[in-house]
């Protein structure tokens, strides 16, 4: 599960540089990315499976993705664009209500349970403004 958390920061980078920046330079950072998923790969494969590993790998890939979805937001990305932005924002509210233990009920919803939702609902956003990304648009 860590090395796919290491896939999904690496993805994250690839995509941001897509969001921010000219091909040239998305390709440099999108190579370093791959490069830097295959070395957290090795450290978690081979040294430490400890999480707060795959936290120190991810957290500066979602931010860099945050403040790419921000900037398109603001270029005229539109709706699909913000919903996207609001899904990457609830992945780290999800975060924080596991990390404070935060529960609706302390047997039948625990802290776990809330953040698998929190992280699901905050998916399916991002879900849906990859979705609107990767659509092509029409040529008049």
């Amino acid at each position: 599960m860590l090395v796919l958390l290491g896939v999904v920061s690496a993805a994250a980078w690839t995509i941001g540089a897509e969001l921010l920046f000219d091909h040239r330079i998305a390709r440099i950072i999108t190579a370093a990315a791959w490069t830097e998923c295959v070395v957290y790969g090795g450290i978690v494969i081979f040294v430490t499976d400890q999480f707060a590993i795959a936290i120190a790998n991810y957290l500066p890939s979602t931010l860099f993705l945050i403040a790419a979805f921000f900037a398109s937001y603001r270029a005229g990305g539109g709706m699909p664009v913000a919903v996207g932005l609001c899904g990457l924002l609830l992945t780290l509210v999800a975060a924080g209500v596991q990390q404070a233990r935060l529960a609706l009920h302390p047997t039948y919803f625990n802290h776990n349970a809330l953040y698998h939702l929190l992280q699901g609902i905050a998916l399916f956003l991002i879900f849906r403004a990859g979705v609107f990304l990767t659509t092509p648009v029409p040529v008049p």
